[in-house]
């Protein structure tokens, strides 16, 4: 509960990058439903772009979502960049989620990348 309260101070600290606000983060040992209902309370916000991850026992997670207003295609941003890291998941044009093997380092360095390419 204390991290969806900090939604809005997240929300804060977003970016403004060709014409949307950019959030990318990474948390420790972050449950893979309260990651995923942090994104969708940051996309309700107009011009949203948010890649969150996390670690999850011995796995990472991560979920990408963007806001309603937004013209990016979270899906294929999935299937063109997974690959690089084991990365697995699914979901739509607004919103994925997925897991890899990779370590909570290295999910960091593929979110942060992410960041300038959509």
């Amino acid at each position: 509960e204390g991290l969806l309260m900090r939604a809005e101070t997240l929300l804060a600290q977003a970016q403004p990058l060709s014409g949307n606000r950019r959030l990318a983060v990474s948390f420790e040992e972050l449950d893979a439903a309260l990651l995923r209902e942090l994104a969708s309370k940051l996309v309700q916000t107009p011009g949203v772009i948010a890649l969150l991850g996390a670690k999850n026992g011995g796995q990472s997670i991560y979920v990408f979502g963007r806001a309603a207003d937004v013209d990016a295609d979270m899906g294929a941003l999935l299937r063109e960049s997974a690959k690089a890291f084991g990365g697995k998941g699914g979901g739509s044009r607004e919103m994925i989620q997925g897991r890899a093997s990779a370590d909570g380092e290295k999910i960091r360095q593929f979110i942060n990348s992410l960041y300038f390419s959509l």
